[in-house]
């Protein structure tokens, strides 16, 4: 009905036209803390039989410190120009609660004694109080949650806790919020925000009854419903519990990352200590093969290559487990022969297959194309690893490997490679264990027949890291076929072949040789030497910038592990020069199997070539840079 502030003094006329109106109205002397005046409305709600007999009822009874912080908050926002509209619950004698909304508005009255300021009070009486048994449910709730709710006055002190907040944080009576706070910043953070109108929530150490403590807490400003003054709201919940399970999978996490590097340390040392010296047995073992040799020395020479070849595989299978359980395998996609793949991967296994009188066969469907993009060395891997389960479990009879393919949209196909025999088969119901690492369908197995059971394992892992799947059909007594699907793209014509071809024409290159071990190097310098190459040496990355300075390559060789300066530390060197040293090409040399996962981008190698190195490839990426 009326504004916030009335500028003029309320006259007698005024309040008795105030006295028509039907619902309770009467002015408050906020000066003398007692009712001015009243309408018939109003002392019906408060029971009282005039205006001096209600006055004489708020004399009698002192005003608590809440109703008169309240009053003086009224005051001020009428004084600001503002009204103030509430919820209020009155309690007449010899009546229940009667709930009402009320209006206040500041007025100036006058009796002699001089303008004074007043409060207008409008009220509408709520006759259907569902509101009200709603809020005392709510009171209820409040009661019993688990919740830490409490209500604070801006300068901190604790006006009101619920049971759980007294419970964890202690009696309300001269509490604060500096008292349960350990992180002062945070408070002060947080009442700022709140008193500027924001929700502050993060979750903080608290000091409780218990002993310190996490909990997801959140300030708020609200009105303090007596006082009507702004206060603070404090909703807290304990997170100790789950904050320690995350500290202690953190630490987990730590320590599995701690031994996962351990791991990786070691194997990449018994990698450098394994692979380093046989390099050098199949480097001179290749030289030898040009040699005049009678025909029981070439066998013997064929013995060891064989060991050599087995030997690495073990090598790079115990390695493979470790990079496929740590993610870090990387697929090289090019363009692949698949008939030249499956030609040179069974040509090692034909010795085997003889001296157990087995029969190999091979077929590729017409539906293959004759180049697909996939990755040749793992397809040549997983194509290893099932004959040599084949033949390990065969006695026997034969082995046929046979590749096909269907077509699906475009250039898309679904590859087909399956290994089947004649062997010893087994239970389908025990086929599951097959795919797992060091495991064999039957343990006893494992005493008759060669294999640490590494091979399916490894075969599943790359074809799920291939994107495809392997199935098996299998009975005992009747031999088992093992059938690989992976998806692929048929590859352009015009792509070349990434079989690598044996080396016919000579190097015109100058090449530096860089390797402290002097076998390596010596098993280089011949094999590039009988490429027709001009080969410098050296033994450290430093004498290697020193040569390269002094007599500049067409390509470097340079081994990764090296005392002084090692292959990276001398390669970026060479890379930060500014003539054109910087640009030649350097091939990095290395026994580490995960020094190019360790690497990634940032190395800087032109290409990497693992020790024993395939002199093929080696050959491939030399004519490369002759053009």
């Amino acid at each position: 009905m009326w504004g916030g502030m009335s500028a003029r003094v309320f006259t007698a006329s005024d309040l008795n036209a105030l006295n028509l109106l039907g619902r309770p109205v009467w002015v408050f002397d906020l000066d003398r803390g007692a009712t001015f005046w009243a309408n018939t409305g109003a002392l019906s709600l408060f029971a009282a039989d005039s205006v001096e007999h209600l006055r004489a009822r708020q004399t009698k009874d002192p005003m608590s410190e809440g109703m008169r912080r309240r009053l003086e908050n009224y005051r001020a926002r009428f004084e600001a120009g503002e009204a103030v509209e509430e919820r209020w619950t009155f309690y007449p004698e010899g009546r229940g609660a009667v709930p009402a909304w009320c209006r206040c508005s500041g007025i100036r009255i006058d009796d002699g004694a001089g303008a004074r300021l007043a409060m207008l009070v409008e009220a509408n009486p709520i006759e259907d109080d569902s509101l009200g048994a709603n809020e005392t449910r709510l009171v209820e709730a409040l009661r019993h949650c688990n919740e830490l709710i409490s209500l604070h006055r801006l300068d901190g002190a604790a006006v009101v806790r619920n049971p759980a907040a007294e419970q964890a944080l202690g009696p309300v009576e001269g509490a604060a919020l500096a008292d349960v706070f350990l992180d002062q910043d945070a408070l002060r953070e947080g009442v700022q925000l709140a008193r500027e109108g924001g929700v502050f929530r993060r979750e903080l150490p608290i000091a409780t009854r218990q002993g310190p403590a996490w909990h997801d807490t959140e300030l708020r400003r609200v009105v303090d419903p007596i006082t009507a003054e702004p206060a603070l709201l404090v909703v807290q919940h304990d997170v100790t519990a789950r904050r320690e399970s995350e500290e202690r999978l953190r630490e987990a996490r730590t320590d599995a990352e701690a031994a996962s590097k351990a791991k990786s340390s070691f194997l990449a040392v018994m990698s450098h200590e394994l692979r380093t010296p046989m390099m050098g047995v199949l480097a001179a073992a290749e030289l030898l093969r040009e040699s005049d040799l009678d025909p029981d020395q070439r066998e013997a020479l064929e013995m060891v290559f064989a060991a050599g070849r087995q030997m690495v595989g073990q090598i790079e299978d115990v390695l493979d487990i470790s990079r496929i359980e740590a993610g870090r395998i990387r697929l090289q996609l090019a363009p692949t022969d698949v008939r030249a793949v499956l030609v040179e991967t069974l040509r090692p296994f034909l010795d085997a297959v003889e001296r157990k009188s087995l029969t190999l066969t091979q077929a590729v469907d017409a539906s293959v194309p004759r180049r697909v993009q996939t990755d040749r060395r793992r397809l040549a891997q997983i194509i290893g690893n099932l004959v040599t389960n084949a033949i390990k479990f065969t006695d026997e009879g034969a082995i046929d490997v046979r590749v096909g393919a269907t077509p699906l949209e475009g250039a898309r196909l679904q590859l087909s490679l399956s290994v089947s025999d004649s062997g010893v088969g087994m239970d389908p119901s025990q086929a599951h264990r097959l795919f797992a690492a060091f495991a064999q369908a039957d343990s006893s197995v494992s005493r008759s027949r060669d294999g640490a059971g590494l091979g399916l394992h490894i075969v599943k892992s790359l074809a799920e890291v291939l994107g495809g799947r392997v199935r098996v059909e299998t009975a005992l007594g009747e031999g088992s076929t093992f059938r690989v699907i992976l998806p692929m793209e048929a590859a352009p014509a015009s792509d070349n072949p990434s079989a690598p071809t044996h080396p016919k024409a000579k190097l015109a290159l100058r090449v530096l040789v860089a390797d402290d071990n002097t076998l390596n190097r010596r098993a280089l310098v011949r094999m590039l030497r009988r490429w027709g190459c001009e080969v410098q040496q050296a033994s450290d990355g430093a004498e290697a910038l020193r040569v390269a300075e002094a007599s500049p390559p067409d390509v470097i060789l340079m081994d990764v592990w090296m005392p002084g300066v090692d292959g990276p530390t001398a390669t970026r060197r060479l890379r930060a020069r500014v003539d054109a040293l910087a640009r030649t090409p350097v091939f990095a040399l290395t026994a580490d199997a995960f020094y190019l996962e360790d690497e990634g981008e940032e190395s800087p190698f032109d290409r990497f070539l693992h020790k024993p190195v395939d002199w093929d490839l080696l050959y491939e990426a030399l004519r490369g840079v002759a053009g």
